[in-house]
């Protein structure tokens, strides 16, 4: 066996002991959300939920980031300290309430999930 094999195959067992911890597996967190649904199905919508939180969330930062690019720019033509406490104000104004704004999305995510899952019949 190669080394490089050796790696591989250390990094394969690493991640096959990760992901028999049910606490490791990304999204089973939310299946908690769902005591009506049977396992498969649970982990199933909780993967949805986690890749709908990620989009979004990468969405989100993909935004800010664009802003806060901009912002740097606009801030090599401040000129003085009245202006600076100005354009300081308005921007983390303007960040805290993106970030205000997308926590509440995320909020509406994570519901959605909890109403999914409970209103599933109790399986017999």
């Amino acid at each position: 066996m190669k080394p490089a094999e050796s790696g591989q195959r250390l990094h394969l067992v690493g991640v096959n002991k990760m992901l028999q911890k049910k606490r490791d597996v990304p999204g089973l967190g939310y299946a908690a959300l769902m005591p009506n649904w049977n396992g498969s199905q649970a982990f199933a919508v909780s993967l949805q939920l986690n890749q709908e939180i990620a989009r979004n969330w990468m969405e989100f930062l993909q935004k800010r980031y664009s802003k806060d690019m901009d912002a740097l720019q606009r801030s090599m033509a401040i000129k003085s300290p009245a202006e600076f406490a100005s354009f300081a104000f308005a921007f983390w104004q303007e960040a805290a309430k993106d970030y205000f704004s997308e926590l509440g999305a995320l909020q509406k995510i994570l519901l959605s999930g909890a109403t999914i899952g409970f209103r599933r019949e109790p399986a017999v």
